[in-house]
C-alpha cells in the first residue's frame, strides 16, 4: 500500500496548491509514480453550469493528467468557506466512508499519494472532523508537511501548527515557507532558525514567488525511503 504525504497548511491561501504541485512533479521527475488527492475543495467557480475545482485541476495536472477530477476530489462546493460550512449551506452531508475508499483505491494503484488538505489544521470539514482528527484514522502511513506563510507572524501560526500535530502522533516531514508577497523580508533567517529550534522540524526551503520546480529535500527522501542511507 502506498504511504500519503499530507500537504497541510498553517491557514488558508498559504500555497499549499503550489508548492504541492512542484512536489509532485519533482517526484514524478524521480521516477515516482504519484497521485494527486484533494478529497474536499470550497470556493469553486461555476464554469458553463458546472463546479470547477482549481486546486485539484492544478494538481492533477502536475501529476501528469493520469487521473479523473472525480478521482483526485469528491467534494466540491461553490462558496469560498470551510468546506464544512460550505457542505452545511448546500444541505451536503459529507460522506468519509467514500472519502476513505477513494483514499484507498488511489493507495492500491500508485507509488505514493500526495494528499492536500484545505484551510488549516482545524477547518470543520462536515460530519464532526477536521484534517487533525482525520488524519490520524488513515490506514496507510501518513507522512505530514506543513506550509506557512513567509512573512510576518509565521512563527506563531506554524510552532502553534507543529504543536497540534505532534499531539496528535503525526509524523511532520518539515515545513516549507512560501513567500507569497515578497522573495526576501528582513530576519527571515532568524524566523527558520527560531521555528527548526523551538518546533524541533526542519524547514524544507523558502518557496519563492515565481519558482516553477524544486529538488525532493532530504528529510522527505528518507520518509520514502527509510535506510536507504544506511
Amino acid at each position: 500500500m502506498a504511504k500519503i504525504l499530507a500537504i497541510m497548511g498553517t491557514d488558508t491561501e498559504v500555497g499549499k496548491t503550489y508548492v504541492s504541485c512542484l512536489l509532485i512533479r519533482a517526484l514524478d521527475r524521480a521516477g515516482i509514480r504519484v497521485a494527486a488527492f484533494k478529497p474536499l475543495e470550497s470556493g469553486c467557480p461555476l464554469v458553463a453550469g458546472v463546479l470547477n475545482p482549481e486546486d485539484g485541476l492544478a494538481l492533477g495536472q502536475a501529476a501528469g493528467g493520469r487521473q479523473t477530477i472525480d478521482e483526485i476530489n469528491v467534494y466540491r462546493f461553490q462558496e469560498p468557506v470551510a468546506p464544512g460550512i460550505a457542505a452545511a449551506l448546500e444541505g451536503v452531508m459529507i460522506d468519509w466512508a467514500k472519502i476513505n475508499q477513494r483514499l484507498l483505491s488511489l493507495t492500491q494503484q500508485y507509488d505514493l499519494v500526495v494528499l492536500e488538505g484545505a484551510g488549516g489544521l482545524l477547518v470543520p470539514l462536515g460530519g464532526g472532523e477536521t484534517w487533525l482528527s482525520w488524519l490520524p484514522t488513515i490506514s496507510a502511513e501518513v507522512g505530514v508537511i506543513l506550509v506557512g506563510r513567509n512573512r510576518l507572524g509565521t512563527i506563531n501560526h506554524t510552532l502553534l501548527s507543529l504543536e497540534a500535530l505532534d499531539r496528535r502522533g503525526l509524523h511532520v516531514i518539515g515545513v516549507y515557507l512560501n513567500s507569497l508577497d515578497q522573495e526576501v523580508r528582513p530576519g527571515q533567517d532568524l524566523d527558520t532558525a527560531f521555528i527548526e529550534d523551538i518546533g524541533n522540524k526542519p524547514i524544507l526551503d523558502i518557496i519563492g514567488r515565481h519558482q516553477t520546480s524544486l529538488t525532493i529535500p532530504s528529510a522527505l527522501q528518507d520518509w520514502l525511503n527509510p535506510g536507504s542511507r544506511g
